[in-house]
């Protein structure tokens, strides 16, 4: 087995993001309890996708702003396994949700 050697700085810089996802889904996950009282899990679902999106689409127009070209950043050769992920991805999502709820 190959092993990855990683400077320091990296490794650290890794470990503050994992940090940060799981604060980020602990939030997400307290979000999804308190509004299931008056949102359905269903409804929840291209909310957040929906709201990801944006905020992927604004760090794009943010740091590629001078070589941006929408049709670049779509394009695709494989149109087909995106939809395969995107289903299932929502798919997962809805569950989890579910299982936050319940």
């Amino acid at each position: 087995m190959q092993e990855h050697t990683r400077p320091p700085t990296q490794m650290a810089k890794g470990i503050c993001l994992i940090i940060i996802a799981c604060f980020f889904n602990a939030i997400q996950a307290f979000c999804v309890k308190l509004s299931a009282e008056s949102i359905s899990t269903l409804a929840l679902v291209p909310i957040r996708t929906g709201f990801n999106f944006l905020l992927l689409l604004g760090y794009f127009l943010i740091k590629h702003r001078t070589k941006f070209r929408l049709r670049q950043l779509f394009s695709t050769k494989r149109i087909g396994m995106h939809v395969i992920r995107a289903i299932t991805g929502m798919l997962a999502l809805y569950l989890y949700f579910l299982a936050v709820v319940y």
